[in-house]
């Protein structure tokens, strides 16, 4: 999700981004309007990278993958996305960005020392724990490409299985049946957890929590929009999942840090083509 401080926006008279290009054009604005505060922050740390850099791929029409399966970070669109999330972070980012995943980002923004990030619904809760920022952030999902008109975010989930390998799988079920229930569900709630069961999304304990706060009808209309348009997919086609992240991190390091974008683009595909 796109999070960005309204108050800062009104105070140097910048427009909501509507478009991604829009977020360069904001983070300019707000570095000269106020120096104190930092335009943007987003995961610089390799492993992470992925899951925020792919709606910045996708959105401007590119793709990790070529039509015939192979790595395509080198593809025209997929660069464009390489290349503004990894301007973002070398222009506007904060220092030490390189090593930062979403702990980091979520405490900059909670601490009301950035303008913009584009980070996971799921942080939503830890960053409403901080004072003021229900009231002055802003919440959706990430703007689409200006061009492409394309908006295809991230939308993965956490899930629980039982091990083949347990000797309690009748105590394990007993427990998944419980923590999956609509009533631990609907406690969840109240700390922010959006409810995988339908029953509780739509149900009156969540429209009760959401009718407390407006951002959180903000956040609520963004999960909604993420399930239908989302996708799973965040790194090059293999198996080796941790791996391709890792190179993938590697390269918006790579160009942050003065790399020719073009022969990092070429040089990551072609490590990413002996994982498959």
């Amino acid at each position: 999700m796109f999070y960005w401080r309204k108050d800062i926006f009104e105070k140097c008279k910048i427009n909501e981004p509507m478009f991604l290009e829009d977020i360069s054009i904001a983070a300019a604005a707000i570095k000269s309007c106020d120096p104190s505060i930092g335009p943007w922050a987003a995961r610089g740390l390799r492993g992470a990278v992925p899951y925020a850099l792919t709606a910045f791929i996708n959105n401007q029409g590119g793709s990790y993958a070529t039509p015939d399966g192979k790595p395509g970070l080198s593809q025209p669109n997929t660069l464009k996305g390489l290349i503004l999330y990894s301007t973002l972070l070398k222009d506007y980012g904060p220092p030490g960005a390189l090593n930062h995943t979403f702990t980091q980002v979520v405490e900059l923004l909670g601490q009301g020392k950035i303008a913009m990030t584009h980070e996971s619904s799921n942080e939503f809760a830890n960053i409403m724990r901080f004072p003021n920022r229900a009231q002055d952030l802003g919440v959706k999902v990430l703007p689409p490409g200006r061009e492409t008109n394309i908006s295809k975010p991230v939308s993965i989930g956490w899930t629980v299985t039982i091990s083949s390998n347990s000797q309690k799988k009748s105590a394990a079920w007993y427990f998944l049946q419980w923590s999956t229930s609509r009533e631990v569900q609907s406690k969840l709630v109240q700390f922010g957890v959006a409810p995988p069961r339908a029953s509780v999304f739509q149900g009156p304990e969540f429209a009760n929590w959401v009718s407390e706060m407006p951002i959180r009808k903000s956040w609520v209309n963004s999960l909604t929009e993420i399930g239908k348009t989302g996708t799973g997919v965040y790194q090059s086609p293999t198996e080796r999942v941790p791996e391709a992240r890792d190179l993938i991190g590697t390269a918006v390091q790579q160009i942050i840090q003065g790399g020719n974008p073009a022969e990092v683009a070429k040089t990551t595909d072609e490590a990413l083509s002996k994982l498959q």
